[in-house]
């Protein structure tokens, strides 16, 4: 088949189809990445909500704030679809996002398309790379908002513009006719328009790059002889755009909005360079920045300049179109001023409106139509290196140099934009407004007779898209749209009805609070318990916690305040450095995450720094919970010298704790504690939403999971599951206990766990047992258990020294008695590690050349004095060999008479380290503490040091400096006692 004019058809390579699907999956991977590791902040709480409303409302442009219908400002096409993807992706941070990622994607190979179009595959390629890694164009696919969306929609307006400006030039000077009515200029502006009219639909701003892309309709039609068409494009537009007005017009003429401030032009010309170009995530100061968007604006005008000089082809055909008069007087400015105009449409109409109306310009994301005419510019900028090292022979110096440069320049620009998605990733300067920690804080520790407040009601639909217990009541306060006065009469009921208030800090952005008189009100009536900021960008995410004073009944009788609180349970009595203790309250029994005490002191104010130690022992007098909490939250907690006053403390249950009756107990740091009484700890089942609801993905100081996650592991024949096994560490050293929490689930019908127990395994490869085990599964007072209740048990796995290294299994076997519950399941592993091989001797006070035995001797030790009763003692062993005997250490303290007074015998290091396991040149560190009774008569006592089979008593033969010792011991220093003891 014969090509236009007669010319062969070409094949399309397959390369660049296969870099340009490696771009597309480069641009998913880091769009992807991490998608739901950040909440949502202010703007994206409001997705979930109004994309769930009815399609009627979405297209009224309707958000709800505390029952009061107001109007949102961005039109609804991004709303109506992810009212239909939530449909497909559910309502995960992770599915309201998705949308953005995939819309980012798709603009790779869009503007890859538009890109060679204007000006070859080079320019194409190189559009497509930065669009990939253009860190703001990641940032904003990491969004649930419209922008990903817009940028698509505005790069498909003006590749279709910019082919019906090439189909004009091929038509008019090429005389072909191609008989397809999408791409001739009247086809082409159907499309065009729209494609216009979803983007108006999505964000107004790209009415003025509409406005400005139509100047170049109009010529297009003029010169095509569809002047007629010209009148009829702009009555669509204004029809498109009618349904519109009632809800711009009126924002138009109205005052300044919230957040909208005055911006000198000169700050939003420099945006359009550092933002489209390193994005959110960089911190324009350093120099490394400023280097870049130098460079990136350098790029910018040799994009412009190669852009008016770059040669036209037809992209199609590959073919140099021929001279004409049309390149002579359009082929220099037309790429540049359409490239121009599409960057700076938007920035320039936002600042006319802000000098006609009021301001308009709310940050980088307002003028984003813009950005993929910055990448093509870039890309020019790029290309005119390479097309220069291609042409001829002249000017050999020039062509080095840009093959140079070329790479390098592309090399700084991907610097760049690495640097800044490494912040979007990893640097926590750059996350956004955490208010899914905030939501999980307050509801992982608040009471059922609590309530949260929001300064800011805007906030309060990212709170119900977060909200997992409905048993806390929610409000804002000022109440949505009115002042603040601080006279609230619901402040009062709050404090009122409420035990404690959990007030989020952010304000509202209309200044409807501006003085904080909110806050004021609450902090001059109640008593600050919790203050903690949480990580933000664009606010002061803070909670605050405020008790209300509403504290039970005491539950310990009635005492003295002159009572120490060590000899007596009564209340009040006197904490050693502390105010008296005059009463405590709890909830017993408790069913909900976190045991709050509240404590009322009386009598001077104490040390804020001071602090108090909160037990929680289970039936079996196991400490099962430690706490310590300062005795005032802060320097400027309120206190009253002549007044009772009540303070309120905070203790988080670790998820799962198994139910029963617990021992609470209180005392100032490092003295003896008070019992306040007993603690009914419900089953989870009780709880208002379940662990696992609840702590989803939260995991605790040391990284680990607080609850289990997805499937269990094992379910059992009666229903009960083990849900998670979660070792403490990635690998345990022989001779080491390695801990393990294990989660237990309660299956539908309930469990009786009276009689059960488990059988714990750990078998290597070929199913030989290294080391087992039993216990009841949660805890040894357990019984009849309630459907779906969670259990933690921790526990450990004990590897004896001896153990060889490597991967073990875990097999676990459910004993009803001593009748198994069905077949023994392999479920979870451990990795059992060699002791790290340590052959240098440490430094130390005492050398000797003391040998124990062929295979055994010891260069050095340390040897304290004599301090409370126990003398230190460290022996760095060196095996010469691997010793064939395990040995056990000895160190005797003698008296004048040869008797032994005192001892201590072990198993080398505590017991981990027997001799048979020690590798030739290794270096063992072995301490021990020899007591020195304090009954001793005075005199000298000598200290020795040998080894010996446990098996026989026989102690290898020890020399000194090649000298025999008597009794096979080594003489290490004689004490004169007292005098030598401290």
């Amino acid at each position: 088949m014969a090509a236009h004019r007669g010319e062969p058809t070409r094949r399309r390579p397959l390369t660049p189809l296969l870099i340009l699907l490696l771009l597309m999956l480069l641009g998913f991977a880091l769009r992807a990445h991490n998608l739901d590791a950040f909440s949502f902040w202010t703007d994206e709480g409001l997705t979930p909500a109004r994309s769930g409303y009815a399609l009627s409302q979405i297209l009224r442009n309707e958000i709800v704030i505390q029952g009061i219908v107001t109007k949102d400002t961005h039109p609804p096409l991004y709303y109506l679809v992810i009212h239909l993807t939530r449909q497909l992706f559910g309502a995960s941070d992770f599915a309201f996002r998705y949308p953005s990622v995939l819309f980012g994607v798709l603009l790779i190979p869009l503007i890859y398309k538009l890109g060679r179009r204007m000006g070859g595959r080079t320019v194409g390629m190189l559009v497509a790379l930065l669009a990939a890694v253009n860190p703001l164009q990641v940032y904003y696919s990491q969004e649930a908002r419209m922008y990903t969306l817009l940028v698509l929609l505005v790069t498909g307006m003006s590749y279709v513009l910019w082919q019906a400006i090439d189909q004009i030039r091929d038509t008019k000077y090429e005389k072909r006719n191609t008989g397809s009515f999408l791409i001739s200029p009247a086809g082409g502006l159907l499309l065009y328009m729209l494609l216009a009219a979803l983007a108006f639909y999505t964000h107004y701003t790209v009415a003025f790059l509409i406005a400005v892309q139509g100047l170049f309709w109009a010529w297009v039609l003029w010169r095509s002889g569809l002047k007629w068409v010209i009148i009829a494009a702009a009555a669509v537009a204004v029809l498109v755009a009618v349904p519109l007005i009632p809800y711009t017009i009126p924002r138009l003429l109205s005052g300044a909005e919230a957040n909208y401030f005055y911006v000198s032009p000169l700050t939003m010309l420099l945006d359009v360079v550092r933002f489209f170009n390193l994005g959110l995530t960089a911190d324009f100061g350093r120099p490394f920045a400023v280097a870049l968007n130098v460079l990136a604006f350098g790029l910018l005008l040799l994009g412009v300049r190669a852009a008016a000089r770059y040669e036209i082809r037809n992209t199609k055909y590959d073919r140099t179109v021929p001279d004409s008069s049309f390149v002579v007087r359009h082929s220099s400015i037309i790429r540049p001023v359409f490239l121009l105009s599409w960057l700076l449409a938007v920035a320039f109409g936002l600042m006319a409106g802000s000098i006609l109306f009021k301001p308009m310009y709310q940050g980088v994301r307002h003028i984003m139509a813009g950005s993929p005419a910055f990448l093509l510019l870039l890309a020019f900028g790029l290309a005119g290196f390479k097309m220069r090292e291609a042409r001829g022979e002249r000017r050999t110096t020039s062509r080095r140099l840009s093959r140079i440069l070329y790479p390098f320049l592309i090399f700084l620009i991907l610097a760049g934009s690495a640097v800044a998605l490494f912040n979007l990733y990893a640097n926590p300067a750059y996350a956004k407004d955490d208010f899914r920690a905030i939501v999980r804080f307050i509801e992982t520790r608040a009471g059922d007779r609590d309530v949260i407040v929001y300064n800011n009601a805007v906030l309060l639909p990212l709170h119900e898209h977060y909200r997992r217990r409905d048993d806390i009541a929610v409000t804002a306060l000022p109440v949505y749209p009115q002042m603040a006065t601080g006279r609230e009469p619901e402040l009062a009921a709050l404090a009122r009805d409420y035990e404690r208030v959990w007030f989020i800090t952010d304000p509202p952005a209309d200044k409807r609070d501006e003085e904080k008189l909110i806050q004021g009100w609450l902090d001059a009536n109640l008593t600050e318990t919790i203050n903690r900021l949480f990580p933000a960008r664009t606010t002061e995410a803070r909670v605050i916690a405020y008790s209300t004073d509403r504290s039970a009944a005491p539950v310990a009788p009635a005492g003295s305040s002159d009572q120490p609180c060590a000899l007596s349970s009564l209340l009040p009595c006197s904490l050693s450095g502390f105010p008296v203790l005059a009463s405590v309250a709890f909830d017993s029994p408790l069913a909900l995450p976190s045991l709050w005490v509240d404590l009322v002191w009386e009598g001077e104010r104490p040390a804020a720094n001071n602090s108090l130690v909160f037990t929680l022992s289970d039936p079996d007098g196991k400490e099962r919970l430690r706490e310590a909490r300062p005795i005032l939250p802060d320097d400027d907690t309120r206190w009253d010298d002549s007044a009772p006053n009540h303070l309120s403390y905070d203790i988080p249950l670790p998820p799962g704790l198994p139910p029963g009756s617990y021992t609470l107990s209180v005392a100032p740091e490092g003295n003896e504690p008070l019992t306040l009484g007993v603690v009914d700890v419900a089953p989870t089942s009780a709880w208002p939403t379940a662990p696992e609801t609840l702590f989803a993905g939260l995991r605790d100081a040391d990284g680990r999971h607080l609850t289990p996650a997805g499937r269990p592991v094992a379910v059992f024949a009666n229903g009960l599951e083990l849900a998670g096994i979660v070792p403490w560490d990635d690998a345990v050293l022989p001779g080491n206990t390695l801990p393990v929490t294990l989660f237990w689930r309660v299956g539908l019908d309930g469990v009786d766990l009276s009689d059960l127990r488990y059988l714990l395994e750990v078998v290597d490869s070929r199913g030989n047992v290294l080391r087992s085990q039993e216990d009841r599964p949660g805890a040894s007072w357990l019984e009849q258990m309630p459907a779906g209740a969670l259990l933690r048990e921790d526990t450990g796995l004990y590897i004896r020294p001896d153990s060889r290294p490597g991967d073990y299994r875990l097999r676990w076997t459910l004993l009803n008695g001593d009748t198994p519950l069905g077949e023994p399941v392999i479920r979870g592993r451990i990795a059992v590690e060699s002791w790290p091989l340590e052959t240098a001797v440490p430094a130390a006070p005492y050398s000797v050349a003391a040998e124990f035995g062929p295979t055994i001797r010891l260069p050095a030790y340390y040897m304290g004095v004599p301090t409370d009763g126990l003398l230190d003692l460290t022996f760095y062993w060196q095996a010469q060999a691997v010793p064939e005997r395990d040995y056990a250490v000895f160190v005797h303290l003698v008296n004048e008479a040869g008797e032994i007074v005192a001892q201590v015998d072990s198993i080398p290091a505590g017991g981990t380290r027997p001799t048979t396991g020690w590798r030739a040149r290794e270096v063992i560190t072995d301490s021990h503490n020899l007591p020195i009774p304090a009954d001793l008569p005075p005199g000298p006592y000598r200290v020795y040091l040998g080894l010996y089979d446990p098996a026989g008593g026989t102690r290898p033969s020890v020399t000194l400096d090649g000298a025999p010792q008597p009794d096979n011991q080594l003489l290490l220093t004689t004490l004169h006692l007292p005098e030598d003891a401290q």
